[in-house]
This record gives structure tokens, sequence and C-alpha cells, in this order.
């Protein structure tokens, strides 16, 4: 199973999906990374093609096969260094001369935008927590004075106070989205075929996570736990296409934003942050 479709799996099982992915006989010479500008709008032609197989069909089988042309798709197009199939799963090799330039390269490529992206993700966070604190003690208040029937005119100018605060926290959210959107949605295609590539050349376990949990051996795993928000944003938001439209061109922004500040506080204790 794809990154692309795994993902979609990931919405209800934590990205089990990350387990799979196709590799069979080896390409003349390994894809680059980054990927070449035609490498991407490939990926991208792909990754739609995908998208409106499952919407027509997105039973186990179909599905299946639409995983394996998606994947022999960028392997014919020199995209990608292999194609794993599902029936041999192979033991990696991150210790590779071939994965210790690739962890260099993917490396060169994620860091500059996961710093930038982590600089968002801690300001908007810590804001939206103090929020958040604020708004939880209102509420408790609020119950509080219910519960031994208080003065119905305190409830309400508490209830007032929760709502402005509220409005608070969705300005923030908003906030947040401008700000992510434009460091990691231009490169959404880029940093999931990284990714697929980095998987095709057996750099890292496809058994062991690198998301919520550092359990990958080898200096592309250490990459990729580095860089674990913007490649979680990134293939997540391709996800999304699927799961809400099946085309890239129909999904709505807002509904395929990043996660805002509201699901930044469970997020954030979800992940180990850096």
């Amino acid at each position: 199973m794809g990154i692309i479709p795994a993902m979609g799996k990931l919405l209800a099982g934590m990205l089990l999906a990350f387990s799979m992915l196709f590799l069979t006989v080896p390409n003349a010479g390994a894809a680059e990374i980054p990927p070449t500008a035609e490498c991407s709008k490939e990926f991208k032609k792909q990754f739609n093609l995908y998208a409106e197989k499952v919407k027509k069909d997105d039973s186990d089988p179909a599905k299946e096969q639409a995983d394996l042309e998606f994947a022999e798709a960028l392997y014919a197009t020199g995209c990608i260094t292999a194609v794993e199939p599902m029936v041999t799963p192979m033991k990696p090799k991150p210790f590779s001369e071939d994965c210790v330039n690739a962890a260099k390269d993917a490396a060169g490529f994620w860091d500059p935008k996961t710093k930038k992206l982590m600089a968002a993700f801690h300001h908007f966070r810590k804001r939206f927590r103090k929020l958040d604190r604020r708004d939880d003690r209102l509420t408790n208040r609020i119950e509080k004075l219910r519960r031994n029937g208080g003065p119905a005119r305190r409830i309400r100018m508490l209830i007032r106070v929760r709502n402005r605060v509220d409005n608070q926290m969705f300005k923030a959210g908003r906030d947040y989205t401008r700000r992510v959107n434009p460091i990691y949605m231009p490169h959404v295609y880029e940093t999931t075929l990284i990714l697929e590539e980095l998987l095709s050349r057996r750099c890292l376990d496809q058994k062991k996570d690198f998301i919520f949990k550092n359990e990958q051996k080898g200096p592309v795993g250490k990459v990729a736990f580095r860089n674990r928000i913007l490649i979680f944003t990134s293939v997540l938001y391709l996800s999304l296409k699927v799961e809400l439209s099946g085309s890239d061109s129909s999904a709505s922004a807002s509904a395929l934003a990043v996660p805002g500040p509201a699901g930044l506080a469970g997020l954030g204790r979800s992940l180990p942050l850096p």
C-alpha cells in the first residue's frame, strides 16, 4: 500500500500504512533528491489520477491495483528508484552509502522548511494554550455556578467572556493557517515524493515509526524524525485530498489546511517535538 492511500487510513489508524511501499527491480539510477521539476509535475499528475481511481472504486482490490499503477508510473519516469511488491517486504539498508547520501540530500530540502514551520508551530501553540486554559477556567466556573444555582446574570456575563475567548481562539487558528500554509503547501508534492524515494531505496524500515516515535536506524531515520511535522502535514494534506474530493483542483484550501492551534494542542501532546 503506497504512502498516499495509506495516509487515508491514518485518519482511522495512525500511520499504519507507512508499513508498505512497492519495490521491484532497481531503476538504472537512483531518482534525484530533491526531485526535479519534471518529477514533481509527474508526481502531481499521477496522484490526481490515483485519487480519481480511488474515488470511483475504493474497494481493497481496486486500491491495491491503483497503488501499484501509481508506483509503477513513478518508476517508469525515473521519479522513484524502485517498486516493492506487497507480498515481498524487503529488509531495509539504512546504513548503505546510497542512504547516507540520500539523508544529506533530504535534509538539505527539508531542514530549512521545518525550521520555519516549527517556529510558527511553537509560537501559535503557546498562544493557543493560554487561550485554551482560560476557556477551560471559564467553563468550569460557569458549570459550578449552574450546579450551585448561582445568579443567572453572573452566568450570562461569564458566557459572554468565554465567547470572546472562543473568537480569539478562532482568530489564532486563522492566523496560524495563514502563516504556515505558505511554508509547506508549495512543497507537499516534493516532500511526499522524497519520502517515497527514501522508502524505495530501503533507507527506512517500513515496519517502524518515525512520526510518533523515533524507531528508525540510520541517517535517513534521523532526518525523517527531525522533519516529522513537515512530512506529517504534507502527506496528510494529500490524503485529505483523496478523502474529501478525489481531485487536486476541487479541494477546498481551508478544509485541507494543516491542523490549527486547536489541533496543535492535541498534536503537540502526541508528537515528540524538537
